[in-house]
């Protein structure tokens, strides 16, 4: 019986030694052949007491989306034999492994060894969320008032409603606009139009400077009054601009161009710019 333990440990004792050993083979073999790949996001590859892959990570790594490390980390343990690898940034550990049977890496925990405190990962954005900050929706608002000494008055105003079809380069609103000209003197040279449309523009945003030049077009049905008579037509008019983002949205300063000209200064409101701050 003695025989017989003495036997089985020394069999345990060379399967270990095996086992070691074949861990260290893979290790050299990694370390020459897959790690030279990786240089700019690992700095070391070592095997931790259980003969886990250990990689120490560099700032570059830790700068990465956890989408950009899901990819990276996918592509790495194909190249391990094992299912577990850990990542090493600072005080911060990753555990990830390759779920046998969707073969997707999962990202299995995520501490800090200072604080003993599991860090919480970004959940990622549901595909509504993820169009909305895509094509965020848009309030404007905008006004001209110009009355002099001679009581002659031209006041315009302008709001519009809409959505970016591409995030800060073209957008698509509906429109409402409505002028006033003449002078108090003179009642029947009073003149007003109201004008309900659809306007497009194109944005080419300037970052450094958080201003953006526009261009696009407008299309109204217009209705102009002027004593007692009263017509309506379908009114073109070219818009162009800048806008300066400032706060919850852009102060916008706008050229509409057409069978009446006018200059108008508002402010768009983006409450999509608020819940990204």
């Amino acid at each position: 019986m003695n025989k017989l333990k003495i036997l089985i440990i020394l069999l345990l004792a060379a399967f270990e030694a095996s086992t070691a050993q074949n861990a260290e083979e893979r290790l050299k073999m990694f370390r020459t052949s897959v790690l030279p790949m990786y240089n700019v996001y690992f700095t070391a590859a070592e095997l931790s007491s259980e003969k886990q892959l250990s990689l120490a990570a560099t700032t570059d790594y830790n700068l990465l989306s956890p989408e950009g490390k899901k990819n990276m980390m996918d592509k790495l343990l194909r190249s391990w034999s094992e299912t577990l690898v850990i990542v090493n940034y600072e005080s911060k550990r990753e555990l990830w492994a390759i779920d046998t049977k969707t073969q997707k890496v999962l990202l299995l925990e995520n501490w800090d060894r200072e604080t003993g405190v599991a860090l919480q990962q970004k959940p990622p954005q549901s595909n509504a969320s993820s169009k909305t900050a895509q094509h965020p929706w848009f309030f404007y608002l905008g006004a001209n008032e110009l009355v002099d000494s001679n009581k002659n008055i031209n006041i315009a105003f302008s709001t519009s409603v809409g959505f970016f079809l591409l995030k800060n380069r073209w957008d698509l609103a509906a429109t409402f606009n409505g002028s006033i000209s003449g002078n108090f003197g003179n009642e029947s040279d009073i003149s007003g139009q109201t004008g309900i449309g659809l306007q497009s523009k194109v944005y080419f945003p300037i970052e450094k400077y958080k201003i953006s030049p526009n261009i696009g077009f407008e299309l109204a049905n217009t209705r102009y009054s002027i004593s007692e008579t009263t017509t309506n037509s379908f009114t073109p008019s070219l818009i162009t601009g800048i806008s300066w983002y400032v706060g919850i949205g852009s102060l916008d300063l706008s050229f509409r161009i057409g069978k009446q000209s006018v200059v108008m200064l508002g402010y768009t409101f983006i409450p999509r710019m608020k819940s990204a701050k």
